[in-house]
């Protein structure tokens, strides 16, 4: 829990979190996504389900290449 996501960037922000992972708490995402929302940030947290921490990885993974050749199409 820091200041990490406590500003307002001028792009859409996504966040994933796997419900599973015992390595990093759902709550830093949390925390995250509701700094972003206080900023007035555009964002979504998206949980891809309930995998530990590596299968989190493989699970966000292909999503965060369609957000950014979907953020590259809309410009």
């Amino acid at each position: 829990m820091d200041n990490t996501c406590d500003w307002r960037p001028d792009v859409r922000v996504e966040i994933f979190h796997g419900r599973g992972d015992k390595d990093v708490d759902f709550g830093h995402a949390a925390y995250c996504a509701d700094q972003l929302r206080r900023n007035g940030a555009a964002h979504r947290l998206t949980d891809v389900g309930d995998h530990d921490h590596n299968e989190s990885v493989r699970q966000a993974l292909p999503r965060i290449v369609r957000f950014f050749d979907e953020s590259a199409k809309t410009g």
